[in-house]
Order: structure tokens, then C-alpha cells, then sequence
């Protein structure tokens, strides 16, 4: 699954932004931000981690190490060492993956970090699409033009705790080609949760190892 994004910013700025007012909120996804401990964040000096992804019979794995407090990103693959306040075109397919791998981390925290998105909550239990359990669901769009996939939706189907059971990823907004995958696993680290497994159609898994918060 591709979920990259440009529009990824300094942690500084966006932590600012949430304490002054000026990024946009829903009920919902601030509560699905708090319960995986985004109070905790600011404490967090580096996250290290790796990506796993399998599907059928491919498989990838990435390295990395995230320094939130400068918003400097280390490959270990490539060991490669750059600041996303400015990114070289040389280094922009490096960043796209950065980006992939962040958000399936961090997820439940863009929600409240990011402002070019509009949440819609769903009234009612809806029918997860993997489990087909009876969760609360929160669609997540991005209203912008730029970036790696520019007008990306989220469908998140979540439990009365505010904790993420499945998403739906939607490429551009369309429903054509949408991606299940289940959230699972959570873990807290350093104050925060993260989910280390997901899992889809057709021999699907994507997971994290050697996780470490400081």
C-alpha cells in the first residue's frame, strides 16, 4: 500500500499548532489521538524502527531512525542523514518511503497534527470490512493537490476505547483498488501505542521490529 505524503511537517510547528487552536479537530479523531498517548509525544527525543511489508511473495524491509524535537530522518539501509525542513531531489524517493513507513506508525497522531484534512463520522455501528465486527467509523480525507498522493481517504473503523481495529486506504480518494488492513498488536513504547501488525487480502502483512523509543 502507498500512503505517501509531502505535506509531513516539522513537529515543532504542528505541536504548535494544535496548542494554539488553528489545526482542524474533530471530536473523534482528537479522542483517537489521545488514546494512543499523543500528550506523551513531545517527550520523545528518537524513534527508531523497522518496516516489514509482505505481499505474496514480495517483501521489503527499512530502517530508520526519526529525530521528532529537529525533524531530521536517518536511513540505516543507505545511511543516509537529511533535515525535512528541505529535502534534495536527490533524496526525494528516500522521503517518499520515510513517509509511507511514518504514517502506518504514527497514524492516529496526523490526525490531529495535519490541517489539510475534513473528518466525516459515521453514525452508527458500521460492519468492519476484514472482521466484519461492529466498530464506530471515521472517514479521514485530505483536501490538497500536492504531495506524493495528493486527496488520499482513510476510513477508520474503531472501538468505544478510540482504539483503530481496521482501516480502509483510498489512493486519490477513489474507491476503485481500496485496501483493507487490520491494526493490531499495540504496544506502548515510551508513553505512546503503537499497533505492530496489520494484516489484508491476499497474504498481506505489514509489521514493525526493533522499536525503540527514547
Amino acid at each position: 500500500m502507498t500512503i505517501n505524503r509531502i505535506l509531513f511537517y516539522g513537529i515543532y510547528s504542528l505541536l504548535l499548532s494544535f496548542m494554539l487552536g488553528s489545526t482542524s479537530i474533530a471530536g473523534p479523531a482528537e479522542n483517537i489521538a489521545n488514546a494512543y498517548g499523543i500528550e506523551n509525544f513531545s517527550k520523545i527525543k528518537r524513534i527508531s524502527y523497522t518496516f516489514n511489508v509482505r505481499s505474496n511473495r514480495n517483501e521489503i524491509h527499512r530502517r530508520w531512525k526519526w529525530f521528532p524535537k529537529t525533524d531530521q530522518v536517518e536511513s540505516v539501509d543507505l545511511d543516509i542523514k537529511y533535515p525535512r525542513d528541505f529535502i534534495p531531489e536527490e533524496l526525494k524517493a528516500t522521503d517518499h518511503s520515510f513517509i509511507n513507513d511514518n504514517y502506518w506508525l504514527l497514524f492516529p497522531f496526523h490526525l490531529v497534527w495535519d490541517s489539510d484534512v475534513k473528518f466525516e463520522e459515521v453514525q452508527g455501528k458500521q460492519p468492519s470490512p476484514i472482521k466484519i465486527e461492529m466498530l464506530n467509523k471515521l472517514i479521514v480525507k485530505y483536501i490538497n493537490d500536492k504531495g506524493y498522493t495528493p486527496n488520499d481517504v482513510y476510513e477508520l473503523y474503531y472501538d468505544d476505547n478510540y482504539i483503530i481495529r481496521e482501516w480502509v486506504y483510498r489512493k486519490g480518494g477513489s474507491k476503485k483498488n481500496a485496501r483493507a488492513a487490520t491494526w493490531e498488536s499495540n504496544i506502548k513504547y515510551g508513553g505512546i501505542i503503537i499497533s505492530e501488525n496489520h494484516f489484508g487480502e491476499n497474504n498481506f502483512r505489514l509489521w514493525f521490529s526493533d522499536i525503540e523509543v527514547e
